[in-house]
């Protein structure tokens, strides 16, 4: 599979801007080219809706069990 993503170089390491949608320890080759300018500013940064479709149905079960397991553990007599 051959395809091109965006990613930032920050403190020596490269960060995908987008899901790689890779296997855990999958080798891969890797290509540089340089954008046109390095991310300045928050409005760089990719809006929520860029990263819709981003992770996989999996992740997002597993976050909402995470969410549900937390909000379960609230004292809602804390709240009063």
């Amino acid at each position: 599979m051959k395809r091109t993503i965006e990613a930032v170089y920050e403190n020596g390491t490269l960060r995908p801007l987008s899901d790689l949608e890779l296997s855990e320890n999958e080798k891969v080759q890797v290509t540089i080219e340089s954008s046109s300018r390095p991310i300045q500013s928050q409005t760089d940064i990719p809006s929520l809706r860029d990263l819709f479709g981003s992770i996989s149905h999996e992740e997002c079960d597993r976050m909402n069990q995470a969410i549900e397991d937390a909000f379960e553990r609230v004292d809602l007599d804390e709240w009063k």
